[in-house]
């Protein structure tokens, strides 16, 4: 499930707690083409955005919260709510503006590396 909804975005690294979740870690580097990285337990540092993220959802649902009862359109009023929120980690932009930014300047960097191929002109872009 994280290949197909990471799948075309510029994933570089996936940083993991020791969950269940990323037993299939290798299979998703490799098919992500992405580094994958440990956080140590208990370091809760080593994953401050998404302990970050879990403080700030806790403002909405705190602790104990029964799911059951929450609906769909609760908690995709805090989802946006939290993605329409700047974020210092992200020079103050909201987490769409970023990966929006991230996405077309990809969508750039591929587009002028095609050009430059079609106009016979080597890549000075690194990697490419």
């Amino acid at each position: 499930m994280i290949i197909e909804l990471l799948k075309g975005f510029p994933v570089h690294t996936i940083t993991c707690d020791n969950g269940k979740e990323f037993a299939a870690h290798e299979e998703i580097s490799r098919a992500l083409e992405a580094k994958t990285f440990f956080a140590h337990p208990y370091a809760l540092w080593e994953r401050g955005t998404n302990e970050n993220t879990n403080g700030l959802i806790r403002q909405y649902f705190p602790k104990g919260t029964d799911f059951t009862q929450v609906s769909e359109d609760e908690i995709n009023e805090v989802q946006r709510k939290l993605n329409d929120r700047p974020r210092k980690a992200l020079n103050f932009n909201k987490p769409d503006e970023a990966f929006n930014n991230v996405v077309a300047l990809e969508v750039w960097n591929h587009n002028l590396i095609n050009t430059l191929k079609k106009c016979g002109l080597k890549s000075s872009l690194r990697g490419f």
